[in-house]
């Protein structure tokens, strides 16, 4: 696959959604320069950004309620967890809702609610993004795809991999064997990631 290509999953987010006139594809294409194609694949969105695969899933608040309420979001994420991406739900539409209701009479959830299952997927390690509206879809889509192209980005701490190896993303135990190295000597840390790893991997723990 090629590193700079946004695949769309050609029979939900290219034939059927359109963008302010465009198809998703086309708005990529030329209102934000990104090269990008319709194809078949198991996803939203894929790319590939520093030999890793990106996927991603499109929910409204309802569909990502009530697909997590019969556990198929679940499926997806897994699955995206299985194939050693790093997994994003792009959820389209307005979250917040009256304030304290989100959804319709069918799929509601109180606010609360949607937010900690959000809190407890980002704790998973998948990405949850927002945006209010459709029309503001394609400009997400270049800027996360800008992002994960990023090797590192500066956190609270020390400079956090956008794209942790594979083992480092999939393995919970072996990302918190490393996180706890990592804080060894107090906030600053005496270990980075990188020799954390390697200490974790050569020695065990």
């Amino acid at each position: 696959m090629d590193s700079s290509i946004i695949i769309i999953a050609k029979s939900e987010e290219e034939s059927v959604r359109k963008y302010q006139h465009y198809s998703l594809v086309e708005a990529l294409v030329t209102r934000f320069n990104k090269p990008a194609i319709a194809g078949d694949i198991p996803v939203d969105y894929m790319w590939m950004a520093g030999g890793r695969t990106v996927m991603g899933e499109n929910k409204t608040p309802e569909d990502f309620m009530s697909s997590h309420t019969s556990g198929h979001l679940t499926n997806q994420l897994m699955d995206m967890r299985n194939a050693g991406a790093l997994g994003f739900v792009l959820i389209e539409g307005d979250i917040y809702g009256d304030g304290d209701v989100i959804g319709d009479a069918q799929h509601a959830w109180v606010y609360d609610r949607f937010a900690n299952v959000i809190c407890t997927l980002q704790s998973q390690g998948y990405i949850i993004t927002c945006v209010k509206d459709g029309s503001r879809t394609p400009r997400r889509l270049a800027s996360l795809h800008d992002w994960t192209s990023h090797e590192k980005h500066d956190g609270w701490l020390i400079p956090e991999k956008v794209l942790p190896p594979v083992q480092d993303y999939a393995d919970e135990d072996f990302r918190w064997k490393v996180g706890m190295l990592m804080h060894l000597g107090g906030r600053k840390g005496l270990l980075g990631q990188k020799k954390a790893e390697d200490l974790l991997l050569a020695y065990g723990l």
